[in-house]
């Protein structure tokens, strides 16, 4: 600023400057006070924006509160999450107390196992007795005097540890010593095959006794499963004292052991174990009326096995050694588990037993209980969202466990609901209460800076409303927040105006609501979804969903994809062909519930039994197809896995896949498949699919086996008519065109190498001779044979590039994927041993690599990427890999250098069949899934709803917003559904609308406010620099003014002056 002292002026850098010298008027003066009169506009403008200012920021806390308020509803408005994660009326906790019969004392239920639980879990109890806990297997070498002197080894000596990979395939890590190899080394070498994607599981450590007494400790990481040793070159284990010189381990100092447990008292229910009741001892005398007969019954072909008398006074001990003595394959023993004794019952088969009085009642015998066995010490998948931690095995002692829902957990999350109202409510009263301030003479009255804001006014009338209102359609009793002890402050009673409309909490009232009307509780929080058929579910919700007093009815047409087969559902039908086996009609409930699935019983021939089309189907040569089925274990025996196949001549030889029926896992596939698929449907049904392409045009069978665990040749029970044991049981099958076509390679491009047929069979060791030499050039450079980059890959999908390879003269071999790194990085390539069958190397933009032993000398390499963009120029690439030289050798341009046989890359996709599509005696296409609210039975598409895959999400009316999801439909599906909207789920939304950052109130008044104090911001520049040119402008006038006065003067004075001297000349 200036300094102004009358009329002396000096600015902000020094310069003095003097107003109305010449005039005597104080321009400096006028010049400013004109200047502030024309200012008035701009601190106006600049009180606009400062009070902007302030209300943005006053929004900001608006914003801040009704999110915290939001946030506070997050578990407690109904929201959908996988595992019920977000709700906090699922929130559970779990307590368990052990107890015994016996007398004994019990150990603590904290010191046997340890209880986490999640929302997922079901509220209810369990019973759990801990018969022995799992442990780790570990073996010691024998004793060495140094730990870095050679253990006595010859040079190549190799063992194998056996592990899987991370496809869950077999495979064996070969560790090879030498004459120099220590204890350290061998430790070493150990640890470090125990990394990686095929580590082994096996750790290994040195306990030093003393300075010459050292042992190699040899532990399994994990509990439950055996180290399993091979010696493949020389005798290195027997060297070391793993080994005993028979095979066996000589030094064992744990060997595993399986978690073994009782649970909710679940029986056995093969018929082949009984118990009784606990005794006192085993020679308690066991009272009867009078003597009695049991009579012992073999229960798959009612076959008498012998009886025993049961006389007033006998004992368990004797009873038992007469069952033993006169039952054919039954024994009889008893045992002391803790509680007391028992008669233990043991069959070779199934067998029941019947007595002429009350025989079985007087010994309690029944079933014995199941044992559950697990490998680990963690048990995750016995109760549902429990996770048991085994401590330590106590037996007889029995853990009760209660798994309830956790009220203190809801209580907190209504208190921290209320709090956050309160807040947010306090912040509205103060911006809109109007207070008068006395200033001396004057009274004004004073608002909140947000007293006229449109998204205060929303805010409190939206959010008072849903308070006020509560929720409809739910019980009179708890459909507002008063009858749960959360009620306004009473009027009059606040000791703060800004208290008003505030909440608090009558803590007894909702501690008894908790305790005993928790559902009532959730409803009047939370969004609450009932449908008529359970196989519709909630997916979400918004807030443009409301109550309807009339509930819904949906009509559903899910999509499916095709089936090339018919009679899909009914195996029984001619155009099925059973072989060597008979088809049971109807036998049990399928995958869906409706008991349409058929079981196979095989004849007691010993072959294979199995299904086929008995009406060809035609296939195209080069086009890859899916064939699926739902197949579920049928007896309790050996029959326990399934075979699918591809065959008919037109598919490559062994297009078929084996899968364990008790745990759907994969137990073979063969050399033609592409790709398959393994999907649990649940109650012990698996939908598994095999994926291959057609080798040739023309007509095609699919077949379904029966298999004896791996073995698909086995005698059945069966006797044509009806009789002998289910070995398996099959629904739905499918055959359909895959997602995509997989890239076969027969006809390769070759680069610095040529092709031509190999000398060696091919994988099938059939005698054909169809594999192909890769003949390296005399170049000293990289081979490669490839696709001729016409690969095709899609952004996003993952793709499995596969070859069988064998190795020529070079022992090495690379696959790759190449595209000038647009699709796939440039080090998307696995580089393996085709001598010791063993991956040497991963490159980074490979998702994965396994190598795979399929015999004969033959491996199958797969290398998994994910592609990052579209195109259609993909590379797929084989190269053999010289030991020394790598990549680059000189080959002599006649010899093969690795022998190849089928290279294919395959889509993930199109390993997994589509939705299930039935059929009766004509194939069906795909249908695309289409649903209605409201409209035409048959689902069509009218415009209210609109499906994608297995949910839908409704468009228009009451219910728009809403999102379901369906699953196991089959055809056309009417259901009808009703919800209620609880307060938490319209607060929730309400505060979401109004915070939306597109078209929330609150946010479109802060950004309305931030552009109108831009503007501002504008026109205050644009004003003060016009000013500032005004100022210059009447300073530069005045200051002309002064001059000419001040000349003006100076003539004056001067002609005075003359005046005078002429004036005093003349005297």
């Amino acid at each position: 600023m200036d300094l102004n002292v009358n009329n002396l002026s000096v600015d902000s850098n020094g310069r003095v400057s003097f107003s109305g010298l010449g005039s005597n008027i104080d321009f400096q003066g006028v010049v400013d006070s004109i200047i502030a009169a024309k200012r008035i506009p701009i601190d106006r403008l600049e009180t606009q924006v400062s009070d902007n200012e302030s209300k943005i920021a006053a929004l900001g806390d608006l914003r801040t509160m009704m999110t915290s308020l939001k946030d506070s509803l997050a578990t407690l408005h109904g929201a959908v999450s996988f595992g019920s994660t977000q709700d906090a009326f699922e929130n559970k906790e779990a307590f368990a107390a052990s107890v015994r019969t016996d007398g004994a004392t019990a150990s603590a239920a904290t010191n046997l196992i340890g209880v986490t639980v999640t929302n997922s879990a079901p509220v209810g109890s369990h019973s759990l007795e801990v018969l022995q806990t799992a442990k780790a297997h570990k073996v010691a070498s024998n004793q060495f005097t140094s730990i870095i002197a050679g253990l006595g080894f010859s040079n190549g000596d190799t063992f194998t540890i056996a592990t899987t990979d991370q496809n869950g395939d077999d495979v064996e890590i070969p560790i090879s010593v030498s004459a120099t190899t220590n204890l350290v080394g061998l430790r070493d070498q150990i640890n470090a095959a125990n990394k990686g994607t095929s580590a082994t599981g096996v750790s290994a450590s040195i306990v030093s006794v003393s300075d010459t007494e050292h042992y190699l400790i040899v532990s399994k990481d994990d509990t439950g499963s055996d180290i399993s040793f091979t010696q493949t070159v020389g005798t290195p284990l027997d060297t070391l004292g793993i080994f005993d010189g028979s095979g066996g381990f000589k030094n064992e100092l744990q060997a595993s052991q399986t978690a073994l447990m009782y649970a909710d008292g679940i029986l056995d229910q093969t018929n082949t174990v009984y118990e009784s009741d606990y005794q006192t001892s085993a020679t308690a005398t066991v009272s009867a009326v009078a003597a009695q007969t049991i009579t012992f019954t073999r229960d798959s072909d009612s076959a008498a096995l012998g009886s025993i008398t049961y006389n007033d006074g006998d004992n368990i001990t004797a009873i038992a050694a007469d069952i033993t003595a006169s039952i054919t394959d039954v024994t009889a023993t008893v045992v002391s588990d803790g509680n007391g004794y028992r008669l233990e019952i043991t069959g070779a088969a199934g067998f029941s037993m019947s007595d002429t009085g009350t025989a079985a009642a007087d010994l309690g015998i029944d079933n014995k209980r199941r044992v559950i066995e697990r490998e680990s010490n963690t048990v995750d998948d016995l109760f549902a969202g429990v996770t048991l931690s085994l401590f330590q095995a106590e037996v007889g002692t029995t853990i009760n466990l209660d798994i309830e829902r956790n009220l203190n957990e809801i209580k907190t999350a209504v208190s921290t609901f209320t709090e956050a109202y309160n807040e947010l409510r306090r912040f509205i009263n103060d911006q809109r209460t109007l207070v008068e301030i006395d200033e001396g003479d004057e009274e004004t009255v004073q608002s909140g800076i947000l007293f006229s804001s449109e998204a205060l006014e929303q805010a409190d009338s939206q959010l008072s409303a849903i308070i006020g209102a509560g929720v409809a359609g739910v019980g009179s009793n708890f459909s507002v927040l008063a009858q749960i002890g959360i009620d306004f402050i009473p009027l009059g009673s606040e000791a703060d105006p800004l208290d008003a409309n505030t909440l608090e909490i009558d803590e007894s009232t909702l501690d008894e609501a908790l305790l005993n009307n928790v559902e009532d509780i959730r409803r009047l929080f939370s969004f609450d979804f009932t449908a008529s058929d359970p196989r519709v579910s909630l997916l979400g919700f918004n807030g443009n969903t409301q109550y309807n007093s009339a509930g819904f009815t949906v009509n559903i047409q899910p999509g499916s994809g095709s089936n090339n087969f018919q009679y899909s559902e009914e195996l029984d039908n001619a155009y099925w062909s059973p072989v060597r086996t008979e088809v049971v009609a109807d036998s049990i409930a399928g995958p869906f519930g409706d008991t349409t699935a058929e079981g196979l019983i095989g004849d007691n021939t010993n072959n294979t039994h199995y299904l086929t089309t008995g009406t060809p189907v035609t296939v195209t040569a080069g086009e890859t197809n899916t064939f699926s089925v739902y197949a579920k274990n049928g007896s309790a025996g050996a029959t326990d896995s399934a075979r699918i196949q591809l065959a008919g001549g037109n598919f490559p030889s062994q297009s078929y896949v084996d899968v364990d029926l008790t745990n759907g896992t994969l137990t073979n596939k063969g050399l033609g498949v592409d790709g398959y698929n393994i999907e649990d449907a649940g109650n012990g049904w698996y939908r598994i699919s095999v994926t291959s392409t057609a080798s040739a045009s023309g007509n095609a069978t699919m077949e379904m086996y029966s298999m004896n665990g791996i073995n698909t040749v086995y005698a059945g029970d069966g006797d044509g008519v009806g009789g002998g044991t289910v070995d398996t049981y099959f629904y739905g099958a499918q055959l359909e065109p895959a997602a995509s076509n997989a890239l076969h390679t027969d006809s390769f491009t070759e680069i610095r190498s040529t092709t031509g047929p190999s000398a060696i069979d091919d994988p099938y060791n059939s005698g054909n001779f169809g594999a192909t030499a890769i003949i390296a050039s005399t170049d000293n450079a990289d081979h490669v044979v490839t696709n001729g980059g016409a690969g095709s890959v899609t952004s996003g999908e993952t793709y499995e590039f596969s070859a069988y390879l064998q190795k020529g003269d070079r022992d090495r071999a690379r696959l790759s994927l190449s595209d000038g790194a647009s699709a796939f990085a440039a080090d998307t390539n696995v580089n393996v041993d085709l001598n010791a069958g063993t991956i040497l190397a991963t490159g980074t933009g490979a998702d994965s690599a396994t190598i795979e032993d399929v015999g004969n000398g033959w491996y199958r390499v797969t290398l998994t990427a994910t592609a990052s963009a579209s195109t259609s120029t993909v590379s797929a690439e084989v190269r053999p890999v010289d030991t020394a030289t790598g990549l680059s050798f000189i080959g002599d341009g006649a010899t093969a250098s690795t022998h190849i046989y089928d290279m294919k890359m395959v889509a993930q996709s199109a390993q997994a069949p589509s939705v299930y599509a039935p059929t009766t005696d004509t194939p069906v296409a795909s249908i695309a899934g289409t649903a209605n609210i409201g409209g035409a039975g048959t689902g069509a598409d009218d415009g209210t709803a609109v499906v994608n895959g297995s949910s839908l999400t409704v468009q228009t009316g009451d219910a728009e917003g809403l999102q379901l999801f369906f699953d196991n439909l089959t055809g056309p599906t009417t259901i009808t559904f009703d919800y209620t909207v609880g307060v938490g789920a319209q607060m929730f939304y309400a505060i979401d609308n109004l915070l939306n950052e597109d078209t929330g109130r609150v946010e479109t008044e802060i950004d309305s406010l931030t552009d109108t104090n831009e503007i501002g911001a504008d026109r205050i520049t644009e004003m003060l620099a016009r000013l500032e040119i005004q100022r210059r402008s009447l300073l530069e006038r005045f200051i002309s003014m002064e001059t000419a006065m001040a000349t003006n003067a100076r003539i004056l004075e001067s002609v005075q002056a003359s005046a005078a001297s002429l004036s005093g000349n003349s005297n």
